[in-house]
């Protein structure tokens, strides 16, 4: 895996981390809600999207009691979620989603460090749109985040939740 040292020195740029739970201005509807706990990879996150002008707004969750109250406020278009959370693996996260009436429309999408296949059939049973493994490096993870919101925002055909 890379670290954002590594980045910052190849990259000496100021990074910008868009609207954190805590302090987002709702008046904002992020188009993907990014369930992730490690501060590094949303560093890393917001560094490819700001550095290669990706053009979709997202916003970050840390556990999965976030990610919901943030879901049912501000129904966001796509949520990636790791499957490594610190309150609850992310398989659970997506049974609550898709158990919601409200909700269960939301293209979800999966990513983690792990994808033993009984993790990726796991995820695909409990109704997750897609399995990603996490790039381990950042032209992978550009090339990712790029094409995630080129697809989800630009070609697929979202319902209206």
């Amino acid at each position: 895996m890379f670290g954002l040292m590594e980045i910052t020195e190849l990259f000496p740029v100021y990074i910008y981390l868009p609207n954190y739970l805590s302090g987002m201005d709702s008046s904002s509807k992020p188009q993907i809600l990014i369930v992730e706990d490690d501060r590094d990879y949303q560093h890393l996150l917001s560094f490819a999207h700001d550095r290669n002008r990706i053009s979709c707004d997202f916003s970050f969750a840390i556990t999965s009691e976030q990610a919901l109250k943030h879901i049912h406020k501000n129904r966001p278009q796509v949520i990636l979620i790791d499957y490594d959370l610190p309150d609850r693996d992310g398989i659970d996260l997506l049974k609550d989603i898709r158990s919601s009436p409200e909700l269960r429309y939301i293209p979800v999408l999966m990513f983690s460090i792990h994808d033993k296949p009984s993790l990726v059939k796991q995820a695909y049973d409990q109704g997750v749109n897609a399995f990603i493994a996490k790039p381990n490096d950042y032209k992978s993870l550009v090339n990712l985040w790029n094409n995630i919101c080129s697809f989800w925002m630009t070609i697929a055909t979202l319902p209206s939740v």
